[in-house]
């Protein structure tokens, strides 16, 4: 048996995964002595050359999970802040689009309460009350109600054609 040889470089899977476990540290902003320090906690060894296939794998799955955590709360950390900004609320246009659309449906669906039926599309298809809605979601609520406006009355002239 030979004795133990430490390859450096090399298409060989476990140089790979050890190649994708440096470059997941560098994403996570670890230099190299946290990167050590965090493999022997997880592993028990120091070395990130000494682990095998399995270790590796375990390595890269956790640094993976970590990361996606990171990118995650970036992701929603931004989003926040893109919906509570005044460029984002509805138009006054996009009121009054609505407001024509729920009049113009009213007597075709025969509605009691169009106020309700308005709150139920948003909360069905949103999770959220109209009035919560931001400027793209109030674009898509719009082109609901015309969707709807439009087969209700393709039906009304089916059924008056017939």
């Amino acid at each position: 048996m030979e004795p133990y040889k430490k390859q450096t470089s090399g298409t060989d899977p476990r140089n790979r995964k050890i190649a994708r476990v440096w470059c997941l540290a560098r994403d996570l902003g670890m230099d190299s002595e946290i990167l050590h320090l965090a493999v022997e906690s997880l592993t028990g060894k120091s070395s990130i050359a000494r682990l095998d296939i399995l270790e590796l794998d375990m390595v890269n799955r956790k640094f993976k999970e970590i990361l996606f955590k990171q990118n995650r709360r970036k992701y929603l950390k931004n989003a926040q802040n893109k919906k509570n900004g005044v460029i984002f609320m509805p138009t006054p246009a996009q009121k009054k689009l609505v407001s024509e659309y729920i009049d113009k449906l009213t007597p075709i669906l025969q509605l009691n309460n169009p106020g309700l039926y308005l709150e139920s599309i948003c909360l069905k298809t949103f999770r959220k009350n109209y009035i919560k809605l931001n400027k793209g979601e109030m674009q898509r609520l719009i082109e609901a109600l015309k969707s709807i406006h439009k087969r209700k009355q393709e039906k009304n002239n089916d059924i008056q054609s017939k």
